[in-house]
């Protein structure tokens, strides 16, 4: 007779070689058409911090649960959790499969204020990170020309309103004094 080899597999124990769901022990002068046949022992779980973005990769026995990994972080974002097919993953329930788990994100807000140096206000404007901002109408001040928005009262640097947003902006009005 021959010794049939034992494959490997990882996360899973080798259960023997199968014919038409017979075990096959040995094999005689005929010919085969064998089937490995498998019981998983173990889980990958995938925590991923984006769609192809590998964050934390954790092995536990079958039936068993698993440990969350460390809360990940992203610019201009606020973690809101681990999310599995659209739920919140409940990681106390038994882990009985390969899984990907994905980090859930919302955008920070932020705020840009406008100080006018007149009678003019304008309302901040809360603005989304990556999000870009509309010039807002110019402030009047009599006896003054509007030249634009700086980033503080001494800057003559204008702000750019083409400037996709990261932060929170404070913008100062510049004005030029009428002659």
């Amino acid at each position: 007779y021959v010794e049939l080899p034992i494959p490997t597999k990882e996360y899973y124990r080798f259960l023997g070689w199968y014919e038409n769901d017979e075990k096959i022990e040995c094999i005689t002068n005929k010919n085969y058409k064998l089937v490995a046949k498998w019981e998983q022992t173990k889980c990958r779980v995938d925590f991923m911090k984006d769609d192809d973005d590998l964050f934390s990769s954790i092995v536990v026995e079958m039936n068993e649960t698993v440990d969350l990994p460390s809360v990940p972080t992203k610019e201009g974002h606020i973690f809101k959790g681990w999310v599995l097919e659209g739920e919140i993953f409940d990681n106390q329930l038994p882990i009985n499969k390969h899984l990907k788990i994905y980090a859930k994100w919302e955008k920070v807000m932020y705020t840009v204020d406008f100080t006018t140096y007149s009678d003019s206000t304008i309302e901040s404007i809360q603005v989304l990170y990556g999000d870009k901002i509309e010039e807002p109408i110019q402030p009047v001040k009599e006896g003054y020309d509007f030249i634009g928005w700086s980033l503080s009262q001494d800057s003559k640097d204008l702000f750019d309103f083409e400037t996709i947003i990261t932060k929170d902006y404070n913008l100062s009005v510049s004005y030029t004094h009428l002659r």
